[in-house]
Order: structure tokens, then C-alpha cells, then sequence
């Protein structure tokens, strides 16, 4: 334990924060120590050198003063070592992921499914801005759509579930290759900081990407659409922390009403994979 003070960090010591003695003991204690050093059964303390000194010098009664004498011999060590705590403290970061996912898992796992099934729940609609470079779907190039938004699970986190369910658009047929390849998947993360970070156990990173492609066939290839860090909430109750995905959750599809997305076309040959260069030095 630390105590700070006027901006000078203090140990703790037991003898400061035991209840055993009276605040005169507490000083006879503390004399023993300065005048004769580290006490304790193996340290180099005469204990009836001591009892003597608090008798002459400290005019003691001989009882208090052999007794303090013993006892500096038996524990003068621990008293003055830094004071063992005994009230221990979660890592906040983990309650923080802990109680989020917490309070998901029923909108996750869907309120019509099985318990051990991850079906997701809809849990808004969104405005999609859509280029058409290519006329797939529209004459017009860049045309809008409003689709659902599924909450999944995910890795330290969870995702955003948004398919094409649009199989109409301006009157025009959308095949369902087109929509299934034009999901969009927004994966969002809660990074908690190492203990030895200046950050550790006071705030969480929030790292937001997508993905935009085929549901089964898509290259996990992620772009970043955020990141940012959030305080975590001291007390943490769970409305604070609900409160904190909801406005995130709004911030989010805030920011993907404000994008513009490019269709993509199911058909195309995609890029070859790229390969390092052999070294023919």
C-alpha cells in the first residue's frame, strides 16, 4: 500500500496502520527503531538493552517497557515493513469486457434462439450510400438502400451483421449473388490495456473495422472505420455500461450513413495474392 502525500509517495507500514497499540506505544515502538535499528528474532537487538532505555530514558513503567521491548524483539522486522493489504482488485479492463458481453449474449444469441446457437438479434436499420462505378445494380451510379443490422458475436467484441437484402433497387433485379456479395461486416473490439501502460485499469481502446464481400467466400481483408479510447466507468454499474454500447452502437451507424460504399462485382477476377520478393542477392 502507498500513501501519497504533498506529491511524496509514502509506504505504508504496519505499525502505521495496526490497531494493537495506543499512539504512545506506537511512538516508544518507533524510538526502539531509531535508536537501536531493525528489530525482529533475527536481527541484532537486545531486547533487555531495550527495556532498560525505556525505563531511564523514556521513564516507562518496567511492565510496558519489557513488554514493548519483547515485542520489538519478536516483530520490530515486520512492523516497519511495508503493510501486506489484504483487499484485492479485479483488473478493470476485464470487468469492463466481461459485463459488456454480458449484457449482449441475450441480443447476440437472439431471443428466438436456442441458448447454445448464436442467431443475432436486429437491433437497428441503417442508410447505405452505394457507388455503382460498373451500372450492376443502378443506371444512375450511386443510389441508397435501408437494411437491417444483426448483432453477432466477435473476437473481443462483437459484429455488426448488415446484408444487401435489397433484391429490388429503382426497379431494377438484384440477384442474390450481387446482394450476398456486397455484405458489409463492421467488427468492433475492446482493447484492454497492459497493466504496465499509463492507461491500464482506467480505459479501454475502441477499434472499429469492415469488411465488405461474399458472407462464405469473403478474404478477411478489414479497413479501419475508428479508434478511440473510452474511460472505463467508476462505479461500474450496468446502466453506465449499457450506456456506453448504445452511444457507440449510434456513433457507429452514424458513420456508416455517412460513407459511400462500392458495389462489388460477384463476377470479377479478384487481385492475385501477393508474394514476397525472392532475394537473389
Amino acid at each position: 500500500m502507498r500513501i501519497k502525500k504533498k506529491d511524496v509517495i509514502l509506504e505504508a507500514q504496519l505499525i502505521d496502520l495496526t490497531t494493537e497499540f495506543t499512539p504512545q506505544e506506537k511512538r516508544m515502538l518507533k524510538t526502539l527503531n531509531k535508536k537501536f535499528g531493525v528489530g525482529g528474532m533475527y536481527g541484532n537487538f537486545d531486547r533487555w538493552d531495550g527495556a532498560a532505555f525505556l525505563i531511564e530514558e523514556m521513564e516507562l513503567p518496567y511492565d510496558q517497557a519489557y513488554d514493548l521491548a519483547l515485542t520489538y524483539w519478536w516483530y520490530g522486522d515486520k512492523l516497519f515493513d511495508e503493510a501486506a493489504t489484504l483487499y484485492k482488485k479485479e483488473d478493470k479492463g476485464y470487468i469492463f469486457n466481461r459485463v459488456m458481453r454480458e449484457l449482449l449474449t441475450p441480443y447476440i444469441k437472439g431471443r428466438v434462439g436456442t441458448a447454445d446457437r448464436m442467431v443475432g438479434e436486429t437491433i437497428a436499420d441503417v442508410s447505405i450510400t452505394w457507388e455503382d462505378p460498373e451500372h450492376l445494380i443502378s443506371k444512375e451510379g450511386v443510389f441508397t438502400v435501408t437494411d437491417d443490422v444483426t448483432l453477432w458475436d466477435g473476437h473481443k467484441g462483437f459484429t455488426l451483421y448488415i446484408p444487401f437484402n435489397q433484391d429490388s433497387v429503382n426497379g431494377e433485379y438484384v440477384d442474390y449473388k450481387t446482394r450476398n456479395h456486397n455484405t458489409i461486416m463492421v467488427y468492433i473490439q475492446f482493447i484492454v490495456y497492459d497493466e504496465k501502460n499509463p492507461k491500464g485499469d482506467t480505459h479501454v481502446n475502441i477499434n472499429i473495422e469492415y469488411t465488405l464481400g461474399d458472407t462464405y467466400m469473403r478474404k478477411d481483408k478489414r479497413f479501419s472505420m475508428d479508434n478511440f479510447d473510452i474511460p472505463i466507468p467508476i462505479p461500474m454499474t450496468k446502466e453506465k455500461i449499457y450506456k456506453i454500447f448504445t452511444d457507440m452502437l449510434k456513433d457507429t451507424l452514424e458513420k456508416i450513413e455517412s460513407m459511400t460504399f462500392t458495389i462489388q462485382n460477384p463476377d470479377a477476377t479478384p487481385p492475385p495474392e501477393e508474394t514476397p520478393e525472392e532475394n537473389t542477392d
